[in-house]
């Protein structure tokens, strides 16, 4: 019997498995499939955080979309690619709406942001301010630096990377 468990849910896709750390060949995988699902064209798709500033490990790939605030469609992509993530690339990712991009160089602002509900992370007991607005999607305030990545630049030195526009530029380029 084994004695350990693993869950981790992102709306109504789960995961029992623990994920594998990423890497840049498995993220290009799915970003190609990501790039493909219906209307994510319609969004600009950013990269950030730990993965690519490449100073630290980290577990997860941070992607932000900007653009049209549709909730249906929105919980859809995300869905969509949380599925992909998790079940063809045992790839954790970090997805979000927001309504602009974060700026560089990065300075400490909280912002609002459209996020798929899940578990262990994004249950509204750790938000303020939640609000859904989809069945599975919530809308959340958020504060940058949060205090995991203050520990990162304490630790690390600041981001140096700003976020990068998938959508527009290659992954290559940096």
């Amino acid at each position: 019997m084994n004695i350990y468990s693993y869950y981790f849910r992102k709306g109504p896709v789960e995961s029992h498995v623990p994920f594998d750390p990423p890497t840049r060949e498995i993220f290009s995988k799915w970003l190609d499939d990501f790039l493909k699902i219906k209307y994510v064209s319609r969004y600009d798709v950013w990269l950030s955080g730990g993965f690519l500033q490449k100073k630290w490990f980290t577990r997860d790939v941070d992607i932000s979309l900007t653009g049209p605030v549709d909730p249906i469609i929105l919980e859809k992509i995300m869905i969509e690619a949380y599925e992909s993530a998790f079940e063809k690339y045992h790839l954790l990712i970090d997805l979000q709406h927001i309504s602009n991009p974060l700026i560089h160089p990065y300075k400490p602002i909280t912002y609002t942001c459209l996020v798929l509900e899940g578990e262990p992370e994004n249950r509204p007991a750790h938000h303020k301010n939640v609000k859904k607005i989809g069945t599975h999607l919530i809308q959340i305030d958020k504060s940058f630096p949060s205090e995991k990545q203050l520990k990162h630049i304490e630790k690390f030195g600041r981001y140096d990377i700003p976020p990068l526009l998938l959508s527009k530029r290659s992954l290559n380029s940096v």
